[in-house]
C-alpha cells in the first residue's frame, strides 16, 4: 500500500488498513499476510481470511467530542483466541486512532470478560469506572487509553 499524503483526508477503513500494513512489519509471530479488512459499515469492521472471519469490531467517534474514539463490540473467532490476535487488533485499532488524530480511546467491557479486561490492562488501558447496565443487569467496566 502506498503512502498517504498528510493533507489527504483519511477515513477509518483507510487508517485501519495502514495500521494493519504497519503491523505486518512487526516480528511477533502472527501471520497477517492472508488477512484482509472488510468494512461492514462506516463503523463496523471484520478481519477475515478467504474462508471465514477472524474478528469483528466497531469503532465510532464519541458523539459531541471529536477527540475520543469508542471501541466496542470486539470479538475474536474461537479458532483465533489465545494466539495473540486480540492483542494485535487492539494495537491496530490504537494505531488507526493515532493516524486519525484522536487523543483518547474508550472501551466498555462486561465484567465477566476476564480475558479482555486483562488484555486491556496489559496494553495500558486504565479502568475508570463501572456500573450496572439497567437494561441487561450486567456490570460494565469503563476503560480509557490516552493515545
Amino acid at each position: 500500500m502506498g503512502k498517504v499524503a498528510h493533507t489527504a483526508p483519511m477515513d477509518m477503513a483507510q487508517a485501519l488498513n495502514i495500521a494493519i500494513q504497519d503491523y505486518r512489519k512487526t516480528k511477533d509471530g502472527l501471520d497477517f499476510s492472508e488477512l484482509f479488512l472488510v468494512s461492514r459499515s462506516e463503523r463496523e469492521f471484520e478481519l477475515r481470511n478467504s474462508e471465514h472471519h477472524v474478528a469483528y469490531f466497531s469503532l465510532q467517534q464519541l458523539p459531541g467530542c471529536c477527540g475520543v474514539l469508542v471501541s466496542y463490540y470486539s470479538e475474536i473467532n474461537n479458532d483465533y483466541r489465545d494466539k495473540g490476535y486480540g492483542k494485535a487488533l487492539a494495537n491496530i485499532r490504537a494505531r488507526a486512532a493515532r493516524l486519525l488524530k484522536y487523543g483518547m480511546m474508550l472501551a466498555t467491557v462486561v465484567s465477566t470478560n476476564i480475558a479482555e479486561i486483562k488484555l486491556l490492562q496489559q496494553l495500558g488501558w486504565l479502568e475508570r469506572n463501572e456500573f450496572r447496565n439497567p437494561k441487561t443487569g450486567n456490570i460494565i467496566k469503563v476503560f480509557t487509553l490516552n493515545i
